[in-house]
């Protein structure tokens, strides 16, 4: 009857030590994701935003068009950088977690 006993309470040190195990990888991917995205993101969306305000000062400047129209046509332009810098994001990061990404099919 001991050794009942006994198996129950290592079946939970180990499920007790598998969850704490989860719990640390699981906060070592969430730093690396953050790390990638403080490195990457960040300073690309400053400087996309920066651009945009910058062209936006410009909307004058075009002759035989109107201001709205000009306007309209940088924010569809910013709208396309965004969309292809999504793209890029996606690949970069799928390279800078690579091996968080493989783990986890391991793992599934």
């Amino acid at each position: 009857m001991l050794g009942f006993f006994k198996k129950r309470r290592e079946e939970k040190q180990m499920r007790a030590a598998a969850y704490e195990l989860g719990q640390e990888a699981g906060r070592a991917l969430s730093e690396a994701a953050q790390s990638f995205l403080t490195a990457r993101v960040y300073p690309v969306a400053k400087n996309y935003s920066a651009l945009f305000r910058k062209r936006l000062t410009m909307i004058y400047d075009e002759p035989g068009y109107a201001p709205e129209e000009v306007a309209k046509a940088e924010w569809t332009v910013y709208l396309e950088q965004i969309k292809e810098f999504e793209v890029r994001l996606k690949q970069e990061a799928q390279v800078a977690l690579s091996e968080w990404l493989v783990s986890g099919d391991i793992v599934n």
